[in-house]
């Protein structure tokens, strides 16, 4: 079961998930990602607006209940919302089944990228279950930070650090949660109450789909990313 999460409300970028980018607003590319995947059954949209349940429905997910008032506050978690789409969906799901939490915020994610974290993630359950997206950090690696000291004068994080002549392809490799897709069995869900654990696995996508929409500047830069890789 693939859960869309589309409260109403934002303060970041008010409207930003019925803002359109090309023709679709931004709830609906989560919803066509998991329709188009291989594997997920059901597409659920938990939103506490009816106009957006709407246009969840003309997307082709399924809205079954609106999210209480409690469940769409800046404070609600994504791993509550999940819980409760869980119990109101009616699907009846077992702790072995999986369920797929996908965002408007990250439009840019592919029906290929959730198959992979299931495939990958079904294949690995003898020491996974859970599957998050990660990206491969190079700017902001922490071999290049710095911290202040007294006069502002540059104190580095690392004992290799930039400046040291320490080449970028010499790096270990580092990674960050990017929020395109996250995985994992219904009971690993509920035990944990969360998808980051000891049993999480990487489902590792490249930097330009990793990218999150939070406040107008980053839709410019997703929606000019999607130009450029022909999505719009």
């Amino acid at each position: 079961m693939a859960v869309i999460t589309a409260r109403s409300g934002s303060k970041g970028m008010p409207g930003k998930n019925t803002t359109l980018l090309g023709r679709r607003p931004l709830l609906g590319w989560p919803i066509q990602a998991a329709r188009r995947s291989e594997y997920i059954d059901s597409v659920i949209l938990s939103t506490d607006s009816e106009d957006y349940a709407e246009l969840g429905r003309e997307e082709g997910a399924t809205v079954p209940f609106l999210r209480p008032a409690e469940l769409a506050t800046d404070t609600a978690t994504s791993v509550d919302v999940i819980k409760h789409a869980i119990q109101e969906s009616g699907m009846n799901l077992s702790s072995d089944d999986y369920v797929v939490l996908l965002e408007p915020t990250s439009p840019l994610t592919s029906p290929e990228v959730i198959d992979r974290g299931l495939s990958e993630l079904d294949k690995n359950r003898v020491h996974a279950d859970a599957s998050v997206g990660m990206v491969q950090e190079i700017n902001a690696h922490p071999s290049y930070l710095f911290t202040l000291g007294p006069g502002d004068l540059l104190k580095p994080t690392s004992a290799a650090s930039i400046g040291s002549g320490l080449r970028r392809q010499d790096l270990t490799a580092v990674y960050r949660p990017e929020g395109s897709c996250y995985i994992s069995t219904v009971g690993a869900l509920l035990a944990t109450e969360s998808f980051y654990h000891e049993r999480t696995m990487a489902n590792v996508v490249p930097d330009w789909m990793a990218y999150e929409i939070d406040t107008p500047l980053d839709f410019v830069i997703v929606e000019a990313i999607a130009r450029h890789h022909h999505l719009i």
